[in-house]
Formats: structure tokens, C-alpha cells, sequence
């Protein structure tokens, strides 16, 4: 802790401790060396450091008891993974399975998270091996679906994860979706080193990369992503629930709207209206991953493509 400055702490297998007790121990011992750090007197801001334990058998008693800040939440990359098919999955229909992706809240009465930040969400992890391509990185999943667009499903599922409702973290490479040349054996764990000469292309990788930077750097500096809020306000029942919006934040300048197509189809038309769209005053709305500006006339809306999402906001970065 002193040597390194170690900033939070994750603990493997945690379940597999076997001592609970220890583990509240630890816990305890961590964060007061953390405390201790600041020679000045001046409490270290307790919010910026965490103790998360990875367990994929997600033994949540574990946060709610109060012996880790966070878990890993294994179910949401299940869940991610169903709906950028169009799936649903965990006995849920499409539209449920969503909900929970979009808040990791959405099951607590069933024994899930109570706040966002007891969950840390992921696309994929080192954890690869399992039975078929569930887990496998990004790409190589789509590939054995038989799939395809995949730079478009990749940034479908990229807005999933930095909009949404718990603590993102990115399995390195997944942000321009390399692939697993070695590791493709559903025995073994990821042993591939990231290949980043497939960031040197040009073409959708390079505008992948693109796409996800700019969500990473919404997603630190928006006050309407760092709350638990949410309001589902729109499932277009005609389409299966397949285009659904919601809102993040309380309403206000900084509150976000996201409104995505699940579907092979784009909607008909100039237009797509959303009814109940958050009422808001004034003009100034942005469209995040195109940065762009949207005439109020068009706030609500516009047209989407097959497996797009739109990220909607009235808020400004500083300097902006």
C-alpha cells in the first residue's frame, strides 16, 4: 500500500477464502492503510477506493454484509451478451433481461445489487473458457454467432455498458475488438497478448476505438451517469420491445436519454417519435457518439438504424 500507492484492491475468488471473518479483516486492514497514506491529516476521500472481490458464483452476501465494496456481476455480461443477439436469457424475456442490463438494481428483490456501485460490469474478462463461445472476447462471440456487423453490435454494446447502472471496466483489447488467435480452446483462460497492430488498421477497428473513447470520457465527466437514477419511460411493444429509451439522471441539464434498436430492422420513415420523452426546456440537446447537435424540432425523433443507440443530453463539458 505505501510502495506502490495501490489504489483499490480486488481479491480473486474470494468465495474460495473460505473465512469470512478474514476477509472483513482485510477489508478493514486495507482501508485504513489507505486512510493512513495522507501524512497531511487530510481523510482520504473513502468514495476512490474499493475492495472488489471476483467471484462468478457471486456470493452478494458479501456486499450487503459489508466484507467488499463491490463483485464482479457475472449475470450482466450473460445478460449483455443475450441482448445484443436480440435474446433473452436467465428465464427472462428480452425486455426484462434489458431492464437488468440497463440497472444491475432491476433483480435486488431477488437477491441482486442494491446501488451501482457494489457491481462491476463487463463485456468479457480474462475468463474466456466455458462451454461454447459465451464468454469468449467479443469478437470471436459475434463471429460464432454468425455474425458479422460486428463494429456495430461492439458499439451497441459499448453504450450498454457506460450508460448503464454499476462500475464499467474494460478487458483490454475489447475497445477495438482484437481477437483470440491463441486461446481458443474452451478449456483455457485468456493467454493471448493484446494485439494492438490491428489498431493500426484504418476502417471500423480504428473507428471503434474512436466511438468507445469518446463514451469512456462521457461517461468520467457526466453528472447524470454518476447516479443510480433510472427511468425505463419507452418498450415499443410493436416491435417485441425491441426499441426501448430510458433516462439516466433526475431531469435537468445533466440527465441522459439513451434509445436503442435491438432489431435487424430500421424504423420506418423520416421519423420515429418516442412518446413520453423527458420534458425538458429549451434547446442545446447533444448526440453523444456522433457529437452532434440536435434541433429541438428533432429531440425525439429521429430515425434509427438496425442495432444502433443513440446517446442524448442537454449537459456540457466544462469548456465546451
Amino acid at each position: 500500500m505505501n510502495d506502490f500507492a495501490v489504489g483499490g484492491i480486488r481479491v480473486d475468488s474470494v468465495n474460495n477464502i473460505g473465512n469470512w471473518d478474514f476477509v472483513r479483516a482485510y477489508y478493514k486492514h486495507a482501508r485504513e492503510l489507505y486512510e493512513a497514506r495522507y501524512s497531511d491529516g487530510v481523510a482520504a476521500d473513502k468514495t476512490k477506493f474499493l475492495v472488489v472481490g471476483e467471484e462468478l458464483s457471486m456470493p452478494i452476501d458479501m456486499v450487503r454484509q459489508g466484507f467488499l465494496d463491490a463483485l464482479w456481476n457475472e449475470r450482466w455480461q450473460q445478460r449483455l451478451r443475450a441482448v445484443v443477439v436480440g435474446e433473452g436469457t436467465q428465464g427472462d424475456n428480452f425486455e426484462w433481461t434489458l431492464r437488468k442490463v440497463i440497472d444491475c438494481r432491476a433483480d435486488r428483490f431477488e437477491g441482486g445489487f442494491g446501488y451501482g456501485t457494489q457491481a462491476v460490469n463487463y463485456i468479457t474478462s480474462h475468463d474466456i473458457q466455458g462451454d461454447g463461445s459465451e464468454k469468449k472476447r467479443f469478437f470471436n462471440f459475434c463471429v460464432d454467432k454468425g455474425i458479422w456487423d460486428i463494429g456495430k453490435r461492439a458499439k451497441l454494446a459499448f453504450v450498454l455498458l457506460l450508460t448503464s447502472v454499476g462500475i464499467p471496466m474494460i478487458f483490454a483489447g475489447e475497445e477495438f475488438a482484437d481477437k483470440q488467435d491463441r486461446s481458443v480452446d474452451d478449456k483455457l483462460k485468456q493467454t493471448d497478448p493484446v494485439n494492438y497492430e490491428r489498431l493500426k488498421d484504418t476502417g471500423w477497428r480504428r473507428d471503434l476505438f474512436a466511438y468507445v473513447a469518446k463514451l469512456v470520457k462521457f461517461r468520467i465527466h457526466c453528472p447524470g451517469l454518476a447516479t443510480d437514477h433510472t427511468d425505463i419511460f419507452h418498450v415499443d411493444q410493436s416491435r417485441n420491445g425491441k426499441i426501448m429509451a430510458w433516462r439516466r439522471g433526475e431531469l435537468g441539464a445533466d440527465h441522459v436519454v439513451v434509445i436503442a434498436n435491438f432489431s435487424d430492422e430500421r424504423t420506418p420513415g423520416s421519423k420515429y417519435v418516442v412518446p413520453n420523452w423527458p420534458k425538458e426546456e429549451g434547446d442545446g440537446w447533444r448526440e453523444i457518439t456522433q457529437d452532434r447537435s440536435v434541433p429541438l424540432a428533432w429531440v425525439g425523433r429521429e430515425p434509427l438504424m438496425p442495432w444502433e443507440a443513440k446517446v442524448y443530453t442537454r449537459w456540457k463539458a466544462l469548456g465546451a
